[in-house]
């Protein structure tokens, strides 16, 4: 059903990034329910170095430019466009473990 969706909105990923464990947060944020994260939504503010990695090529984006760049006043936080859809670890995954283990090993300014 997950791949039949995809293939229906035109989702650029090779089939074989799509699969059903995909599905789970968009059922909680479209449909609700005791746990939704609609209910449980607040501003997110971090309170330690954050790495935020995204793929440019997806078709929407759940965040906002603007967030990103509030990161990035923060000169701990670190933000990556990955040239590649929203499974970046799937589809890059020898450049993603070396942004991560960049990260990961330098030292907090």
């Amino acid at each position: 059903m997950t791949r039949f969706m995809a293939r229906v909105l035109r989702c650029p990923a090779p089939p074989t990034y799509i699969g059903s464990r995909m599905n789970y947060p968009y059922f909680m944020h479209w449909f609700g329910g005791r746990n939704s994260y609609r209910k449980k939504a607040q501003r997110f503010t971090p309170s330690c170095p954050i790495l935020f990695i995204y793929g440019g090529r997806k078709p929407f984006m759940f965040h906002a430019k603007t967030w990103a760049d509030d990161l990035l006043a923060s000169k701990s936080n670190r933000v990556e466009e990955f040239d590649t859809g929203h499974w970046v670890m799937s589809e890059q995954p020898d450049h993603f473990n070396k942004v991560v283990d960049n990260w990961l090993s330098a030292p907090v300014p």
